[in-house]
This record gives C-alpha cells, sequence and structure tokens, in this order.
C-alpha cells in the first residue's frame, strides 16, 4: 500500500496529466523505457507508477544506483556470476525478473553492461 503512495502522481496541471498518459503508454509496452531529466526531476518516481500499471506489477520493483556500483563489480551484481565450487550468485536482473528493474543513472555503469542490459 505504502508503495502505491509513493507512485501517486497528484495533481490536474498539463504535465500531471501528460506524465500519467505517458505512463499508461509506456506501462503496456514489452520494450526497455528510458527515462531522462536533471536530478530530482522524479525519475524513480515515474518508473514506480509505470510498474505499477503495468502487468509486471505483481512482480518485483528492483532500484540499482549506477554511481553506487564499483566498476569492478558492476556486471557480476547486475547479471550474477558462478564461481567454481560455490552456489552461483544471482543479479539484480534476476531479481527483477517478472517485475521491472530501474536504474538510475544508467550513465553511469560501463558501456559493455549497458549493451549487455540491452541484447
Amino acid at each position: 500500500e505504502q508503495f502505491r503512495r509513493e507512485a501517486a502522481l497528484l495533481g490536474t496541471g498539463r504535465n500531471v496529466l501528460d506524465m500519467r498518459a505517458f505512463a499508461t503508454k509506456a506501462a503496456s509496452s514489452t520494450d526497455p523505457v528510458l527515462l531522462y531529466g536533471p536530478p530530482g526531476a522524479g525519475k524513480q518516481h515515474l518508473a514506480r507508477l509505470i510498474h505499477l500499471t503495468s502487468p509486471r506489477a505483481g512482480g518485483p520493483f528492483v532500484v540499482v544506483s549506477g554511481p553506487a556500483l564499483p566498476k569492478s563489480v558492476t556486471e557480476s551484481e547486475l547479471f550474477g556470476q558462478e564461481i567454481e565450487g560455490l552456489p552461483p550468485q544471482t543479479g539484480r536482473v534476476e531479481w527483477a525478473e517478472g517485475g521491472t528493474i530501474f536504474i538510475d543513472q544508467l550513465q553511469e555503469i560501463s558501456v559493455a553492461a549497458q549493451e549487455r542490459l540491452f541484447t
């Protein structure tokens, strides 16, 4: 319930109505959605709204902060890893299976990891 309140867009102004319409359209797509804007613009908030109005609403909403991921472990954090003799470690992309992954400041992760996300 709190998750739904956090994703509510309040207001009746043109910008709010446009954002709601965009969220509805994006929620019906199976394609990745790129949200861009300055820090504090509400990208994560909009991503939650898209998630909650999509068929994936019953799945997890996983948030990843690009700048918080050390470059040396970005790929294993996102995609998991297998080390001989240890159980496989799942990554955040797999955690989001059936739901949504929101990567804040995507440009901060390696180009190789970005390419892997979209292939």
